[in-house]
Formats: C-alpha cells, sequence, structure tokens
C-alpha cells in the first residue's frame, strides 16, 4: 500500500480502476450482444416458421385450374 493515500478503499480505486471500470463495462458489452444475437436468432425462426406455414397452405396451380372453389374443394 502507498502511504501517500489515507483512505486504503481510494488507493485501491486509483490504482486499478481500470479494472474497475473497464472490465464490468466489456462483460456488459458482451451480454448485450449475446441477447441481441438470441433475439435475432429468435425473430429469424418464427420468420422462417411462418414461410413453412405459409408455404403449407398455399393453393398448388393444378388445383386452381379445376375450377373448384378452395373452400368447397
Amino acid at each position: 500500500m502507498n502511504l501517500k493515500y489515507n483512505n486504503p478503499v481510494l488507493w485501491m480505486f486509483l490504482e486499478h480502476w481500470p479494472l474497475l471500470i473497464l472490465t464490468p463495462a466489456v462483460l456488459l458489452l458482451i451480454a448485450v450482444l449475446a441477447f441481441i444475437t438470441r433475439r435475432w436468432d429468435q425473430r429469424d425462426e418464427i420468420v422462417a416458421r411462418e414461410r413453412a406455414r405459409r408455404a403449407d397452405n398455399r393453393v398448388e396451380p393444378r388445383e386452381a385450374n379445376r375450377g373448384e372453389h378452395p373452400v368447397n374443394a
């Protein structure tokens, strides 16, 4: 400990400020980016399922040419 500072907490903060400030900031940034990536992946998965569902419910051109109404077929 340096005798220049009377308060050991102040000394620790002044000597180790990069560790005490930058490390939590970097960890918070990583957590935020992971959260955003997870949300985008979930959104992409929902869009893919919706497109697959729409493709399954689509009327085929051959069925439309038979002159039948899709509800009454």
